[in-house]
């Protein structure tokens, strides 16, 4: 109402203005064209905690960050093993992971891995799903992932230092320090280290008699460093960063095996990228990025030592609207150039890949309560036209406040096929076809102050629909892809948050996240890989994450409960991994004096000691115990 009052005031004082001066002269403008008109907000994005989330979370990697601040299902193949995400039933190559807008999703050869990407690089995040990932012109065609650094005009010198220690035997360190040099200069750094041998109980299926087994083969290492610079010109400005990561990890053995294996992982990542702004009228902006990654995997028992190595060559430009703020009209266009190569003997040699598109939206804003926004992607894959792909939304906000917002969106995708889906030896396929997809989406978003605190909710239904969707099944040997020629995801997302006033003594904090999704085969090429209405492997139909928190003075309770319904794991339908729920418990102790502030944090992860596997044969740990001591300073 507040808002409201003050937009009519500046609406009456304009056009008194206005008046005075069409006496005077026959030159006059609208208010329309002056009056900051507030915009209409993208439901479909949730805002993420990063690099301070060791202090608030507890959180060391990409995957904690993730499985606590969202219900997206995450695949884990055990504690720091590969990892990736789940967006709305689809797999990890239809999600994408963008760092200051360069696309890191092709580390591990096309196959998305949480564990390649340091969370010290930056300080801020958020999830897109469904259209709102076409933002940065990729290919995500389900959800996207994007992190950067950011710095504030206030504070001169932020540092951040965590350590902790778990009864897992594993030891975690974060130290992160962001700095404001001059008027001209911020900088960051960053180093990160996490180590240990994993060794948990157990209890194994396949022994017969005593089924208590513990973890064997499970050690790992993980070092992370990087700086980011940033130089201000007036309206320009120049960045700079740069971040290394090698992780060395064993791979345990399945538990139904009785013999000890010997494997592997060692991942040397780099990471650099140039940055250019121009704020002005015409807003600019270009990233130029490298992205590497040296895998070495190895197997003593069969004498195996393979090298694989991709690299990424990247440039993104976007030229856009910069007086958004300033009118109803908005535009963007974004232009993406990706070369890609892979080397690796299961490549059977060098392979590569090239990704040039253009995607281009507009939008315009009416009577303050309606915004239309229509979007076209096109490129080329390999020197072959991906042809026109368009998006359209309609957006509505009944007053100016935001409190509340209904959009309903479509558009369409593609997703080209990967080197590791095209090329792998055994089981590439070469004959693969393109993944389109049709995306319809209808959400409402809710924002109102309370007396005691404020209140936030959105509810989103999707329906997409893919043809050609890459489905990997198992042959006599080794698993192969193929296209099912449609597969039908539907679903629905429910995100309800209410926090008390931040300058309470008493503080509280809820957070409910839901998804529902079923995914369907709906027709398939071949009913000898894949029956038709059967549901896609390793897609729960429900994924919930409660958080909440409750503060009182110096001290704070956290409590975390995810639960996975269960997946199936055959393309048959008939095998699948039950369900699984861990509740998860944080007590922090602080401890301020003048601009510093220590905290020391207990944590215990799965109180129940809930016995589960994510994928079969790996088992996760039961109940474990951590302990956290995190210093912050910020001037």
């Amino acid at each position: 109402m507040f808002i409201t009052r003050c937009i009519i005031i500046v609406i009456i004082t304009l056009n008194v203005l206005r008046a005075n001066a069409q006496q005077e002269d026959t030159t006059s403008t609208t208010a329309l064209s002056i009056l900051v008109i507030p915009q209409l907000p993208n439901p479909n994005k949730v805002d993420l905690i990063l690099s301070d989330s060791s202090i608030r979370l507890g959180s060391f990697s990409l995957l904690d960050i993730i499985d606590q601040q969202s219900a997206l299902f995450v695949k884990s193949y055990g504690v720091n093993g590969v990892s990736n995400v789940n967006f709305r039933g689809g797999k990890a190559e239809h999600s994408r992971i963008y760092y200051k807008e360069a696309d890191l999703s092709l580390l591990n050869i096309g196959q998305l891995d949480l564990s390649l990407y340091p969370i010290g690089a930056g300080n801020f995040g958020s999830l897109s799903y469904g259209d709102a990932a076409k933002e940065l012109g990729g290919d995500a065609i389900n959800g996207a992932l994007s992190f950067g650094q950011f710095y504030t005009r206030y504070d001169t010198l932020n540092v951040m230092t965590s350590l902790a220690y778990s009864s897992l035997l594993n030891v975690n360190g974060l130290a992160k320090v962001e700095a404001k040099l001059n008027d001209k200069m911020n900088a960051s750094a960053f180093i990160q280290y996490s180590g240990g041998e994993n060794r948990f109980t157990f209890t194994n299926p396949y022994l017969l008699e005593n089924k208590l087994d513990t973890m064997k083969n499970s050690t790992f290492s993980d070092l992370a460093g990087g700086v980011d610079l940033q130089w201000k010109q007036q309206e320009n400005k120049w960045s700079f960063s740069t971040w290394h990561k090698h992780l060395f990890r064993q791979i345990p053995p399945g538990n139904s095996q009785t013999s000890i294996t010997d494997e592997s992982l060692e991942d040397n990542v780099h990471f650099a990228s140039i940055g250019f702004q121009r704020d002005r009228k015409l807003k600019v902006s270009y990233t130029g990025a490298w992205l590497a990654n040296n895998n070495n995997y190895r197997n003593a028992l069969v004498g195996l030592n393979d090298v694989n190595s991709i690299h990424s060559f990247q440039n993104i430009l976007k030229i856009g609207d910069g007086r958004r703020m300033n009118g109803p009209i908005s535009w963007t266009n974004v232009i993406r150039s990706n070369y890609s190569m892979a080397n690796s003997p299961g490549l059977d040699g060098a392979k590569s890949i090239h990704d040039l598109s253009y995607y281009g939206r507009a939008s315009y804003q009416f009577v303050h309560k309606f915004r239309i926004t229509v979007g076209l992607r096109t490129g080329l894959n390999n020197s072959e036209l991906i042809g026109l792909l368009p998006s359209a939304s309609l957006t509505f906000r009944p007053k100016l406040n935001n409190h509340f917002v209904v959009m309903a969106n479509s558009s369409i995708n593609k997703r080209y096929p990967t080197i590791n889906e095209l090329y792998w030896s055994p089981g590439g396929n070469p004959n693969l076809q393109e993944e389109r997809i049709a995306i319809t989406e209808l959400g409402v978003k809710i924002n109102r102050k309370l007396k005691l605190g404020s209140f936030s909710s959105s509810l989103f239904a999707y329906h997409n629909i893919t043809d050609n969707w890459t489905q990997w099944v198992p042959g006599a040997t080794y698993w192969s892809p193929v296209n099912l020629k449609q597969v039908v995801s539907k679903g629905l997302e429910l995100d309800i948050s209410l926090k008390s006033n931040q300058f309470r003594k008493l503080r509280y904090n809820l957070g409910l996240k839901v998804n529902y999704n079923t995914t369907q085969n709906k027709e398939v090429y071949d009913t000898s890989f894949v029956e038709p209405n059967n549901e896609v492997i390793y897609n729960p139909n429900w994924n919930v994450n409660v958080l909440a928190s409750l503060s009182y003075k110096t001290w704070t309770l956290t409590y975390h409960q995810p639960y996975v319904s269960r997946y199936f794991i055959s393309n048959d339908n008939l095998y699948f991994m039950p369900s699984y729920s861990t509740a998860n418990f944080r007590i922090i102790k602080s401890f301020k004096k003048h601009l510093s502030d220590w905290r020391i944090a207990v944590s215990i992860d799965n109180v129940l000691d809930w016995q589960y596997q994510v994928i079969p044969g790996r088992p996760m740990p039961g109940r474990v115990f951590s302990l956290n001591i995190i210093y912050n300073l910020k001037k």
